[in-house]
């Protein structure tokens, strides 16, 4: 939670208005929810944390589950109810795949598309 607070706070410092975009999917990436939330620090001192059975930790804020953390940091979920306003959508068609350079080949992408920032 230290190092995810402290990332937050430094994209706060140097942009003062930073929102986080929401992508949820169902398993078969059919149907989508997209909405925007205010980046924000967590206030650590209201999370009780514990193990569950696969030895996760679980983060509760009283009875409500909010967090989740896989062990060795390999993935940190947090748990939220989806806005009333959120964006919902789904794919009703599924199109041929396209293959990567065919794509960057057709719309004439070049290595001077790309700028390193310093």
């Amino acid at each position: 939670m230290e190092v995810y607070n402290s990332l937050i706070n430094e994209a706060l410092k140097q942009h003062n208005d930073v929102q986080l975009l929401v992508f949820v999917h169902n398993l078969f990436l059919q149907e989508f929810t997209v909405y925007e939330r205010a980046l924000v620090p967590i206030p650590v001192n209201n999370i009780q944390w514990t193990k569950n059975k696969n030895h996760n930790l679980e983060g509760r804020e009283g009875e409500r589950h909010t967090f989740t953390w896989q062990p060795h940091g390999s993935q940190f979920t947090i748990l939220e109810n989806l806005p009333h306003g959120a964006t919902k959508f789904g794919i009703s068609k599924h199109p041929q795949q396209l293959k990567n350079q065919d794509v960057l080949n057709a719309v004439g992408f070049g290595p001077d598309w790309i700028e390193m920032a310093q």
